[in-house]
């Protein structure tokens, strides 16, 4: 199994700018179809745009948002909702391009151990971070400590049933630093986060498409498709879980409305990839104190964060914690099937992939495009992979 260590050089090494100051984003921050971020964007895009119309339907003015990679989410929450927010990496790299791109108030810590006191920020995130991590129970209770009000956790690795979890956590590649090592059941997130939680979808199935070539109208057409979806269900992808603390209050609708958040995603929030735009710092929000040591040690002598060696304060402004490494607890009953030893290999290994993609083949006959333009889809893989035959 891989340490954390390894995890964060390689995070390092994917938010860093290259030598001649490129930026390889990794959300859509450059806009709709550029090259120069990582592909994806309709998936991207509809699940962006379904989490902030659920955000809209919560009152917060204070937000942490964990795993915020390059500050993508965190910028995108704060204008279009108006609340607050502080971006935290386990990468110092990511956390230095969101202080760049965005001037963001960046945190580097471990999500399984994070630098605050209970009660700090109205709500905490984190988007696409449990499937990565090692402890994904400690890291929801970590949110669940931290925040007033809500908890919202998104995972595009979630599984309709036990039968397909099963599946997915036996084909995990634990040689990557950086996998999806955690498949997710609603009960699972329920274990987390508690009863009363709320699970909607992410998107809808689809077909995939080149997004270099297409048009941001059609893009915009098919981004609107396969967003519209309520509960997780067996055509759906992902979900985004969220769970009301101490009784905190939903609107029953969003106050946003979705098509004027949709233009918005599709525009760049920033222009080019080789220059970081002149960004001025926002400040640290109001109503939510700065990152102190949160060691037992610390603690008991009430020593300030600044004065902590576990707390250090780069000449930008970001804040690192690396508090002693923590013994590691063994997992609940509900979670042990997360164990690395739960996968599978040689036979057994390749029988599973067949089956996964046959899985996937169905997934996809079931998506929300016109049958006629699935079979011309299908038709034209099967042509490109006799062609491939025949060539070798």
């Amino acid at each position: 199994m891989r340490k954390p260590s390894d995890t964060r050089s390689w995070l390092d090494r994917r938010f860093a700018r290259r030598e001649d100051g490129y930026y390889y984003a990794h959300q859509p921050i450059y806009g709709f179809g550029s090259p120069h971020s990582e592909p994806g964007h309709l998936r991207r895009l509809a699940r962006t745009l379904n989490l902030l119309l659920a955000l809209s339907r919560l009152e917060f003015a204070t937000f942490l948002d964990v795993g915020a990679g390059e500050g993508y989410l965190t910028t995108l929450i704060q204008r279009t909702l108006g609340s607050r927010g502080v971006a935290l990496e386990v990468s110092l790299e990511a956390a230095h391009r969101a202080r760049e791109l965005f001037g963001l108030p960046a945190v580097v810590a471990d999500a399984h151990e994070l630098p605050f006191p209970d009660d700090s920020f109205d709500l905490a995130i984190a988007s696409e971070v449990v499937e990565h991590v090692e402890q994904p129970w400690q890291v929801a209770d970590e949110l669940k400590r931290v925040a007033r009000k809500y908890v919202v956790i998104t995972t595009e690795e979630f599984c309709a049933d036990e039968k397909e979890q099963a599946l997915m956590l036996k084909l995990r590649d634990f040689t990557k630093p950086h996998t999806e090592r955690n498949f997710f059941i609603a009960h699972d997130l329920r274990s987390m986060l508690g009863d009363d939680i709320e699970l909607r979808a992410q998107f809808r199935n689809h077909l995939p498409h080149e997004e270099g070539r297409m048009r941001i109208e059609d893009a915009r057409r098919v981004i609107s498709r396969i967003a519209q979806v309520d509960e997780p269900a067996q055509q759906t992808k992902g979900v985004i879980a969220i769970a009301r603390l101490r009784g905190a209050e939903a609107r029953n609708s969003p106050r946003l409305h979705r098509e004027e958040v949709l233009d918005s995603l599709l525009k760049p929030l920033i222009d080019s990839p080789s220059v970081a735009p002149p960004v001025k710092p926002l400040p640290w929000p109001q109503d939510a104190p700065q990152p102190t040591c949160q060691t037992e040690d610390c603690k008991a002598r009430g020593k300030p964060g600044e004065e902590c060696d576990h707390l250090i304060q780069h000449p930008d402004g970001i804040y690192e914690y690396a508090p002693p490494e923590a013994e590691v607890e063994a997992p609940p009953q509900w979670a042990v099937k997360f164990s690395a030893g739960n996968t599978a290999s040689g036979a057994e290994r390749r029988k599973l992939s067949r089956l996964l993609r046959r899985r996937q083949r169905g997934d996809l006959l079931g998506a929300p495009e016109p049958i006629a333009f699935k079979l011309a889809w299908f038709a034209v893989r099967a042509w490109r992979k006799l062609l491939r035959l025949f060539a070798c």
